[in-house]
């Protein structure tokens, strides 16, 4: 009988250890596969970067080249004014027409230029909305796996 119990307790050992066993392989794949996640997650946040760093300086020379259109629209209105005011003084009217004529073809077509520039800009400042969006959730993605790792260790640890 006393034979039988030590059997029995043996067969529960071994048992208890091929439960072990596979339990040590479980949390082993499954911090293989957590570390490939962190991994990819740290990749993916580096081409985040960037990316948003790309936008960012897009974004900064369509500003410079917004400003720089406004600047020249600002000298281009003054230079409306001054043919305006040599009209007036007498200035020979078929000279300022075509002047007239040249400089407003030239405003509406930096007018159009400085809005695209903007729309552009728009494009880009929502790309780089989007692009922190998508670092944050990686990050908490990458957290996420962590807990998961820990909660499986202090899980396998009080079994």
């Amino acid at each position: 009988n006393v034979m039988d119990s030590q059997g029995q307790l043996s067969r529960k050992n071994m048992q208890l250890e091929t439960e072990v066993n596979a339990v040590h392989a479980e949390m082993d794949a499954y911090k293989v596969d957590s570390d490939r996640r962190e991994s990819a997650l740290r990749r993916e946040r580096v081409e985040w970067d960037k990316e948003k760093e790309k936008y960012e300086a897009q974004i900064t020379n369509l500003k410079s080249s917004v400003t720089s259109y406004i600047q020249d629209l600002a000298r281009k209105d003054k230079d409306i004014v001054q043919l305006r005011k040599l009209y007036q003084e007498g200035a020979k009217k078929e000279k300022f027409v075509l002047l007239s004529e040249e400089l407003e073809r030239s405003n509406s077509d930096l007018r159009d230029e400085v809005q695209t520039l903007k729309k552009r800009l728009a494009k880009f400042e929502s790309r780089a909305t989007l692009l922190t969006e998508a670092k944050s959730l990686a990050s908490t993605k990458a957290t996420r796996v962590t807990k998961d790792l820990k909660e499986l260790s202090i899980r396998h640890r009080s079994e």
